[in-house]
């Protein structure tokens, strides 16, 4: 579990609230911090040594982990990775993942096949890449499965500016 969020990294997201606390005038912030991982499909290693070595591990112990404790959340953009390893699991270990993903504990960000580069890239590209994730994840059926009946993505995602 410790290597899991080792991996993990954290984006703040600060919001203010109106709400004062005990009349002062030091207003209340909001702090978030949304668990995810950045997973370049076939940057400094091949793809399937970054999906044996780092990506089919995170997914595992994310849906382990999600599955046990109801509390948590994570964040997931990359779905060139979960076709990779959707279909080496069994149907129990699917089933918590549809699970985890209808409780609205895991979510799709984004959806691209990859995160696509900004500078090299033309606009049909960044479409092609955003519609090819996005129909995996109907083709198996998360479209059903997000709190958002037919709604997977509700936010766009791009951590990863490469060449930016």
């Amino acid at each position: 579990m410790g290597y899991l969020f080792a991996l993990l990294l954290g984006l703040c997201v600060i919001s203010h609230q109106e709400e004062v606390l005990d009349n002062d005038a030091i207003p209340q912030m909001d702090i978030w911090m949304v668990p995810h991982a950045h997973c370049d499909v076939g940057w400094l290693k091949t793809l399937q040594a970054y999906y044996d070595q780092r990506v089919e591990h995170i997914l595992t112990t994310v849906t382990q982990a999600l599955t046990a404790d109801t509390s948590l959340r994570f964040i997931w953009s990359e779905v060139k990775w979960l076709q990779l390893w959707w279909y080496k699991q069994d149907e129990h270990t699917k089933e918590n993942f549809r699970t985890i993903v209808r409780r609205g504990q895991l979510e799709f960000v984004g959806g691209g096949w990859s995160q696509n580069d900004e500078v090299t890239t033309t606009w049909k590209d960044v479409i092609d890449n955003q519609a090819v994730g996005h129909e995996f994840l109907k083709a198996i059926g998360m479209q059903d499965e997000c709190p958002q009946k037919g709604r997977c993505i509700r936010f766009g995602w791009q951590i990863d500016m490469f060449a930016g």
